[in-house]
């Protein structure tokens, strides 16, 4: 939905205009002089969203779909991105956590100071919105605003985020049940030193967990691999691709699918409403539950 006339758009429609498609809108490109041409994404119709209006020329498409969002949607680009992430955050975190081990002489410091985690935790989130910045955003590729961070979020986003979060807390808590049946047992707890260092420790987790990795992690999983999976892929094989891809990346065999089945209804509750902050404020929903109970586990 365009923020400033309210009007309702297919993302891919927003995203081949590069904004909102109605004439005469304040928010509009200064080239939205006439009705928009679709934006047929790589795969065409698996997406479900039939043209609207003349479509580009067939010379066109050719030209710009290999330097577009799409182009970071196959499975070569999500495998390279992801590793990229995985070494620029290593390489930013090497310095401390090796001084941290030459003070204590014990490696297994690292995963028991939570100041020491928090600060490894906001620099691999810095990373994601660094590489989508530097990868995307400044080259023009896609924007804030198209990702549907173009404001702050409003009673709706809130609404609609608590919905899209309630539902992702029953569908993991019921897949956790059910593995629980076949003898798998949840190891979250022991990912984070929760009861260590004391009150101070505890909200470093919890700033860490709740407020910075919902934001950061929406932006690099929903706000570009989803969107690029689905433009290339297709709708469908976006959602399931991205959301499996996002229950790899946590590294937790046991909590791998109820967090592949709650990304899908975050990638669902993007699509849908075309806002970024609701799957964000439903991930941080998700995971103030999570870390409540954990929490009074650890005492």
């Amino acid at each position: 939905m365009c923020g400033t006339c309210r009007t309702l758009h297919h993302l891919e429609c927003w995203e081949g205009n590069h904004g909102c498609c109605t004439p005469g809108c304040p928010a509009a490109p200064p080239s939205t002089a006439a009705p928009p041409y679709a934006s047929v994404p790589p795969g065409g119709p698996e997406l479900g969203v039939p043209p609207v209006g003349p479509q580009r020329p067939q010379w066109e498409t050719a030209r710009r779909e290999p330097t577009g969002l799409a182009r970071y949607g196959s499975w070569l680009w999500v495998i390279s991105l992801l590793l990229l992430v995985v070494l620029l955050s290593s390489v930013l975190s090497l310095p401390i956590m090796l001084a941290l081990v030459l003070q204590t002489g014990d490696p297994t410091a690292i995963l028991e100071n939570p100041f020491v985690l928090f600060v490894i935790i906001a620099l691999e989130d810095a990373v994601f919105v660094g590489v989508v910045y530097f990868l995307l955003v400044r080259r023009g590729l896609t924007s804030w605003r198209d990702m549907g961070l173009r404001r702050a979020p409003t009673l709706r986003s809130l609404r609609r985020g608590v919905f899209w979060g309630v539902l992702f807390v029953a569908a993991s808590s019921a897949m956790e049940l059910l593995l629980r049946l076949f003898g798998v047992e949840q190891t979250q707890a022991s990912q984070f030193p929760l009861g260590q260092g004391g009150v101070a420790g505890t909200i470093a987790i919890w700033v860490a967990g709740i407020v910075l990795a919902p934001i950061t992690e929406e932006i690099f999983f929903r706000g570009f691999i989803f969107r690029a999976m689905a433009l290339r892929k297709g709708y469908v094989r976006g959602v399931v691709y991205s959301s499996l891809v996002f229950g790899l990346v946590h590294l937790n065999v046991a909590a791998f699918l109820p967090i592949s089945v709650g990304a899908a209804l975050l990638a669902v509750g993007y699509k849908r409403s075309g806002d970024l902050w609701v799957p964000i404020i439903a991930h941080s929903l998700n995971n103030l539950v999570a870390f409540l109970l954990l929490t009074f586990a650890a005492g």
